[in-house]
């Protein structure tokens, strides 16, 4: 029998850990499924259940956590596009089919994770570093709940 995994209480746990440290505002937006269901179609992947769990409760949000990163709808529409174009930047001719680009950090670093589990491993890539994708060596509701927790 298959355990069904939540990552949602995880998160809200990251969300009052940030509000205590004043990094997050109290109210947080989900998304529809309608808004989920276009990012899928623009990364043209299934999106994992840890991820899709975090638009669920705070994929519109703005302002305090994360508020300055390509993080939320609807910014996240193109981000992938935008990835591709970093990459290009970097001249490197990295495929990022089958992941899904969840994270960017003004036009130069993003974050990206393999659509292939419910909570598969994050990779980032710098343009000023190039080359690879690098493992994190978290995995996405990880990196998520660490990101909302230090407000990073």
């Amino acid at each position: 029998m298959e355990v069904e995994l939540s990552y949602i209480d995880g998160y809200k746990r990251a969300l009052g850990l940030g509000a205590s440290k004043g990094f997050v505002r109290l109210e947080v937006n989900g998304m529809s499924s309608a808004e989920i269901q276009e990012v899928e179609l623009d990364q043209g992947v299934c999106l994992p259940r840890a991820y899709r769990e975090f638009l669920e409760i705070c994929g519109s949000s703005r302002g305090g956590v994360l508020g300055s990163e390509d993080v939320y709808y609807p910014d996240l529409i193109g981000i992938k596009d935008a990835a591709y174009e970093i990459l290009r930047d970097g001249g490197d001719e990295i495929s990022l089919d089958g992941y899904v680009v969840f994270f960017m950090h003004q036009g130069y670093i993003f974050y990206c994770a393999k659509a292939d589990s419910v909570d598969p491993s994050v990779f980032g890539y710098s343009s000023m570093e190039g080359g690879e994708l690098i493992p994190q060596g978290v995995t996405l509701s990880e990196f998520i709940a660490q990101m909302i927790a230090h407000g990073l």
